[in-house]
């Protein structure tokens, strides 16, 4: 029996292609011998990709084999909030302000957020009316997450609300809260409003465990 010698060949859509694992060409099998072809698909976009794999060999039978190949990309989600960070500006003691943050889907797929939690000051919390996660966002969509800020101290404070999502590239994303200046509720000031200029708030930097 002669030994088969092969040849491979990728043509079509450029996202498929021989894995370096494949044998070098030609490759040649003795009787009774198989190996295995293997070939990567890497979508670049989303939509279907068609190409087609040609195995040519010294078979009289069946020198030339096509086989097809086929593939689809998936989109992926991408989550973005506006403002951030969401500031409150001057506020008075014991009184509540509400400001929203948008959270969008700009990309391809539904965004999953599952988890809204909280560090920092506890002067800042979700509304009565935010979403509870766990939240489905289809592409192209948004929903609004206001956020209240009671102080009760007059000075510079800050908090974080961290979007966890099934965002590939930022599951955890940091939405910064937190105000430049305050004002002290029933006392006049000289300057008024009391400032503490634009000293930026000090955010905390990791996301609860």
């Amino acid at each position: 029996m002669r030994d088969c010698s092969v040849d491979l060949a990728l043509s079509g859509s450029g996202e498929f292609a021989l894995n370096p694992a494949t044998p070098p060409t030609p490759i040649t099998l003795a009787f009774g011998q198989s190996t295995n072809v293997l070939v990567d698909y890497t979508p670049v976009d989303v939509g279907a990709d068609i190409g087609t794999g040609t195995v040519t060999s010294n078979d009289p039978d069946a020198g030339t084999v096509a086989v097809a190949l086929t593939g689809s990309g998936l989109g992926a989600p991408d989550l973005a909030a506006t403002p951030t960070p969401l500031a409150f500006g001057t506020v008075k003691l014991a009184q509540t302000v509400t400001r929203t943050v948008t959270l969008s889907n700009i990309g391809d797929a539904d965004l999953t957020i599952s988890e809204l939690p909280r560090t920092g000051s506890g002067d800042f919390a979700l509304n009565p009316a935010a979403p509870t996660p766990p939240l489905t966002i289809v592409p192209g969509a948004s929903v609004n997450v206001p956020v209240d800020y009671t102080p009760t101290v007059a000075t510079n404070v800050s908090a974080v609300i961290w979007v966890v999502s099934n965002d590939p590239d930022t599951d955890i994303l940091p939405v910064r809260i937190g105000i430049l200046k305050q004002v002290l509720r029933g006392v006049h000031p000289s300057p008024s409003p009391l400032s503490w200029g634009q000293t930026p708030p000090v955010w905390p930097e990791k996301p609860p465990v």
